[in-house]
């Protein structure tokens, strides 16, 4: 299920958004690491329901989002 898989990937994409800002280098994350991580997350992930996919959705947005440094704050 696509949304579980982007709701997956959410915690990473921001530790990778933070490593870019601090200006440090993104090293090993090239496209033949993403497509592993793609399938790994597939094959293990295949049985998802829409309910698992929206809890993990709620769970991780919500990590992320408190991870982003607030402008107005």
């Amino acid at each position: 299920m696509i949304v579980h898989h982007v709701a997956s990937q959410y915690v990473i994409e921001m530790q990778l958004a933070q490593l870019a800002a601090s200006g440090r280098a993104i090293e090993g994350v090239g496209w033949d690491a993403v497509d592993g991580i793609n399938a790994k997350h597939a094959a293990e992930f295949s049985g998802a329901t829409k309910t698992d996919a929206l809890a993990l959705l709620r769970r991780n947005s919500a990590a992320a989002a408190s991870a982003h440094p607030r402008a107005d704050g």
